[in-house]
């Protein structure tokens, strides 16, 4: 009884001991197989990355997403990076990186990501990496390249050939604040109106960047400035119809800069405006069907700057009236049969500050540009640059 009681102890412990032992078999044989199936396959490269809808300070990414394991199951990060260089793979860690880059989606589905924080008018490079749980890394994506917008937009209008728009009011319609409205050469036949914007309106020069607006019997301004509006206006050139009862510009609550601009039959009236008229040729006929009579330039409230202007006028010149504080400097007014009649509601200041009263001696009536002697070249009146729109 006792042997056999032994021999069943001794079979027992036999038994354990395989067991144990083909459990540790059965362990290393596990660990071999997964060491065996680590995952050593990095994410394919993305080879369609493209760069656009550039703006001041963005650049939009789109790519197609690659897969796991080559082309295949989903990574686990992208790396952007830019650069103002193009970007390889010795330059690489050298390169900015973005922040807040999209986790990969399956694959094949396009991703796209904006870079932000850019500089204007800039080219830049840009290329990704994708990396899965690993630790595996791509190679560096095609390089793709986009230039930065500048920061203020440039709306072309041209009327008769390449552009973004054939009329001025068109793109005053979609002028952003600090956008530049540039009006190539034409005669564009249209009343301009500038309620509550804030851009620049400039032409390629007086003699070429025409706009005129015959409303017939109807009086109407050829542009129109208010509610708050904030425009610049350079190197254009405004027309009103001999029939025309009013200002051609009419200004109200609003912000007005002119330079280097002809007013041709077309006065001016501005009522509680900030406005500054600086090398501009103004010269306004009497209307021909009106009982009033409207001066070259009227003022009602606000402040004006005039300075290096010739205002040519056949009754009355520049007129104030109201609460309009309003600074002279380097005109010429001159050419009306009413000498008295020049600067009304306010002291005349000829003589003073390099204001004159002297014919300008203007080389034809139709463009306004000057005599080689005319006293409103540069340097032909003492402490005054150019007076006018030319020469």
């Amino acid at each position: 009884m006792r042997a056999n009681r032994r021999t069943r102890r001794l079979g027992f412990g036999m038994a354990l001991g395989f067991l144990l032992a083909g459990m540790a078999a059965l362990s290393l044989g596990c660990s071999k197989d997964e060491t065996s199936s680590a995952d050593t396959t990095a994410p394919a490269a993305v080879s369609n990355l493209v760069a656009d809808a550039p703006t001041a300070t963005s650049v939009r990414l789109t790519w197609t997403a690659p897969g796991d394991d080559g082309a295949v199951g989903t990574a686990a990060a992208y790396e952007i990076r830019y650069s103002q260089s193009n970007i390889t793979s010795g330059n690489w860690g050298s390169a900015h990186g973005v922040a807040g880059e999209p986790a990969p989606l399956a694959p094949g589905t396009q991703q796209q990501f904006t870079v932000p924080e850019l500089t204007p008018e800039r080219h830049y490079y840009f290329a990704l990496v994708t990396s899965d749980d690993a630790g595996n890394v791509s190679g560096i994506s095609n390089v793709a390249d986009a230039t930065t917008a500048p920061l203020y937009r440039r709306l072309i209008v041209s009327a008769d050939g390449p552009g973004d728009y054939t009329t001025i009011a068109a793109a005053i319609a979609d002028a952003a604040e600090n956008d530049t409205v540039f009006v190539n050469p034409g005669t564009y036949n249209e009343a301009l109106v500038v309620e509550g914007k804030h851009f620049v309106l400039r032409g390629i020069n007086a003699d070429d960047a025409i706009v005129q607006y015959d409303a017939g019997e109807v009086s109407a301004p050829v542009l129109t400035v208010s509610g708050g509006a904030h425009l610049e206006v350079r190197q254009m050139r405004f027309i009103e119809p001999f029939i025309a009862c009013g200002p051609g510009l009419l200004v109200d609550g609003s912000t007005l800069l002119m330079e280097d601009c002809v007013l041709d039959r077309c006065g001016l009236g501005a009522s509680n405006t900030d406005l500054t008229l600086r090398r501009c040729t103004l010269w306004k006929l009497p209307a021909m069907r009106c009982d009033a009579i409207f001066p070259t330039v009227g003022l009602a409230g606000g402040t004006a700057l005039l300075e290096q202007n010739i205002v040519w006028p056949v009754t009355q010149g520049i007129e104030c009236s109201g609460d309009v504080q309003v600074t002279f400097h380097c005109n010429d007014v001159w050419g009306g049969p009413y000498p008295e009649q020049y600067y009304v509601g306010v002291e005349d200041p000829t003589g003073t500050d390099g204001n004159i009263s002297t014919d300008p001696l203007f080389s034809d009536l139709t463009h306004f540009h000057l005599r080689e002697d005319s006293p409103c070249r540069e340097g032909m009146t003492a402490g005054c640059g150019r007076m006018g729109a030319f020469d």
